[in-house]
């Protein structure tokens, strides 16, 4: 049995050399805008990719 790869949603763009990495290890899709669709998508996935403002 091959243990499944991990799910990872990006919602910014990835230098093209870090989108070839992380495809190599991990299923990759985008961040769905619909909000069901990704409220969905991010149960269902084991990581984010994304950009936000700093925490204060």
């Amino acid at each position: 049995m091959t243990p499944s790869r991990p799910r990872v949603l990006i919602d910014m763009s990835l230098h093209p050399g870090a989108l070839v990495a992380l495809e190599a290890a991990a299923d990759v899709a985008p961040l769905p805008r619909d909000p069901a669709a990704r409220a969905e998508a991010l149960a269902a996935a084991d990581g984010l990719i994304a950009y936000g403002p700093p925490a204060v």
